[in-house]
C-alpha cells in the first residue's frame, strides 16, 4: 500500500516547470501509470501529484505536450548505437534526467509541429533499447522514485525552450516511422512550420483552462474554435483544440476550419471563455502574464 508520505512529487509545481507549461503529466507507481486509459487522460502537475497511491509522475509525449519527443537511452549498447547514428551527439545543453543507472538517460526534445502526424515511438538499436518515445508513451520524471536506484535524478532541468531534436536524428526517426505500403494517401493537418509561437502555447493553456468547465453548448463551443483560429491560423488551432477540447467525430475541427474567414470573434474570445471557468487571476498567473 502507498500513501501521501511516500509520494516524493510536491504537489507545488517545481520552478522549472514554468519553462514548459505546455507539459501534460501523469500518475506513476512503480514506474508505471496505473489509471485506465491514462494516454487520454492528462494531467497538470498539481493533479498528477495529488494521487496518494503514486510514487512518480510521467511526463506524456507527443502532441498533448506540445510536440515533445523523449529519447530513451537505456545501456551502453543503446548508446553506441545512438553514436552510430549522430556521431557528434552530446547533451550540452540537452534537457535530461537519469535514474542513476550507468549509460543511462532520457533527454527531451522539440519535434517541429509538421512532422506531428508522420510519427510514433519507435525502438531502435540492439534490442531495441535505444527508444524514440511519441504519442501513447510516457516517461517518468524526477524527483520520481526508482526501483533499484532510489530516485530519478536531473542532468539539467528545463531552464527555457527546450531545443529541437538534431536534424540526423529526426531523419533516421522519420525514416523509420514510414509505412511500408501505403494505399490511401494520408491526410495531413500540418503546415510546413515549427510550433515556437508563444502564441500556440497560450492558446493551449487557455483551451486547458476552459476544458476544465466540461463540454461547451454548441454555440459557445463554436465561438471558441473561431476564436482559436483568429490566434493562431486554422491549422494550429485544429491541433490545440483536438489536443485539449477532444472531439466527438473525428476530424469535426477540419471541416469546420477548412472554410475559416477572420472575421469578428477574436482571440479575446477564448480569453473570456478561459476567465469564466478560471477566474481571471488564474488564467494570467497560467499566462504569466
Amino acid at each position: 500500500m502507498f500513501d501521501e508520505s511516500q509520494n516524493p512529487v510536491p504537489m507545488t509545481p517545481p520552478e522549472w516547470a514554468s519553462h514548459v507549461p505546455h507539459w501534460q503529466f501523469v500518475p506513476v507507481r512503480g514506474k508505471r501509470p496505473f489509471m485506465r486509459d491514462w494516454q487520454d487522460w492528462p494531467h497538470s502537475w498539481q493533479d498528477a501529484a495529488a494521487y496518494a497511491a503514486a510514487d512518480g509522475i510521467g511526463l506524456l509525449n507527443g502532441p498533448v505536450s506540445g510536440g515533445v519527443m523523449s529519447l530513451d537511452v537505456d545501456g551502453p549498447e543503446a548508446l553506441e548505437f545512438l553514436v552510430e547514428i549522430h556521431p557528434e551527439f552530446d547533451l550540452d545543453g540537452a534537457v535530461w534526467w537519469t535514474s542513476g543507472k550507468p549509460d543511462r538517460f532520457q533527454a527531451a526534445f522539440q519535434v517541429t509541429f509538421r512532422h506531428w502526424d508522420e510519427l510514433k515511438t519507435y525502438k531502435a538499436g540492439p534490442g531495441g533499447a535505444l527508444e524514440f518515445r511519441w504519442h501513447g508513451s510516457q516517461s517518468v520524471l524526477p524527483p520520481s522514485r526508482h526501483p533499484q536506484t532510489g530516485a530519478y535524478l536531473w542532468g539539467a532541468a528545463p531552464s527555457g525552450p527546450l531545443p529541437q531534436l538534431p536534424d540526423v536524428l529526426m531523419t533516421f526517426w522519420l525514416d523509420a516511422c514510414k509505412p511500408v505500403q501505403q494505399a490511401h494517401p494520408v491526410r495531413s493537418y500540418a503546415p510546413s512550420v515549427s510550433v515556437t509561437d508563444p502564441e500556440y502555447y497560450r492558446l493551449v493553456i487557455l483551451l486547458d483552462l476552459i476544458s476544465r468547465g466540461g463540454r461547451l453548448p454548441y454555440s459557445d463551443w463554436l465561438r471558441v474554435v473561431w476564436g482559436a483560429a483568429h490566434m493562431v491560423g486554422p491549422a494550429l488551432a485544429e491541433c490545440a483544440l483536438r489536443a485539449t477540447l477532444g472531439e466527438e467525430k473525428g476530424g469535426e475541427y477540419h471541416q469546420i476550419l477548412r472554410g475559416y474567414k477572420p472575421g469578428g470573434i477574436t482571440a479575446g474570445t477564448v480569453w473570456w471563455y478561459a476567465c469564466q471557468v478560471a477566474g481571471e487571476q488564474e488564467v494570467r498567473e497560467a499566462l504569466k502574464m
